[in-house]
């Protein structure tokens, strides 16, 4: 998808809004890496709704996974910044 495109997708006036949050948080992320037991994470994973808990990765990929582990979490309005890290991560 294009910018163009992308920004088209949204309603009116809001494309441009969301464009650049995108281009502040891939800017502010770019030199940042996410690494386990010092190894670098090659297909990071993540979730998008939750019900107070997350899953193991076995039972959602059918994979062990060793950092996706379940843990309770404070169901709250997820931040901006979340908010667009999730969205990175699933156009990437």
């Amino acid at each position: 998808m294009t910018e163009e495109e992308y920004i088209k997708s949204f309603p009116k006036n809001a494309g441009e809004k969301y464009w650049d949050k995108i281009e502040m948080a891939v800017e502010s992320t770019q030199v940042q890496i996410l690494t386990y037991n010092n190894s670098l994470v090659m297909n990071p994973y993540y979730f998008a709704i939750s019900s107070g808990k997350t899953e193991n990765s076995e039972d959602v990929f059918n994979k062990n996974i060793p950092y996706l582990r379940s843990v309770e979490i404070q169901v709250m309005k997820r931040p901006k910044t979340l908010r667009l890290i999730i969205f990175l991560l699933i156009i990437r």
